[in-house]
């Protein structure tokens, strides 16, 4: 792959084995009895659909460099979430697939969440109900 910048300026994004990847350093020894309920929220709103415990999820948070803003992302993942799971009768597997449209999104375009993820059991106004909710416009106003 090149490093030549894409269309949005970045350099090629190139693939990672994630088994490759390692946890970074702790960062905060602590989270604040607030960050914590945050987490908190976020875990009741994503048990059925990410396999990590409560404590990882909570070391993941104290590894980040800014825990409030990555916190600010995954609310937002979660309030377009809680939003599509009422709106839609929902089995496991899309429960599952919507996390997935939203997890990407959380890390890349929407171009790259249409053109990389395989998507099965959502409809393609479903996959663009969960993108406009990350853009800010979708009914529920995430």
């Amino acid at each position: 792959m090149s490093n030549q910048p894409d269309s949005q300026g970045c350099p090629d994004r190139k693939q990672v084995d994630v088994r490759s990847l390692k946890a970074g350093q702790v960062r905060h020894e602590s989270l604040s009895p607030e960050v914590l309920a945050r987490i908190r929220y976020l875990h009741e709103t994503f048990h059925d659909v990410d396999a990590i415990s409560l404590d990882e999820r909570c070391d993941g948070f104290r590894r980040d460099v800014d825990p409030n803003r990555e916190l600010a992302v995954w609310e937002r993942m979660a309030r377009i979430y809680r939003v599509f799971c009422h709106a839609h009768t929902v089995s496991p597997e899309l429960r599952k697939e919507a996390y997935s449209v939203l997890l990407m999104r959380s890390m890349t375009s929407e171009e790259e969440v249409r053109d990389r993820l395989p998507i099965e059991c959502l409809s393609a106004d479903q996959v663009e109900d969960l993108l406009a909710g990350f853009r800010g416009d979708a009914h529920g106003h995430p």
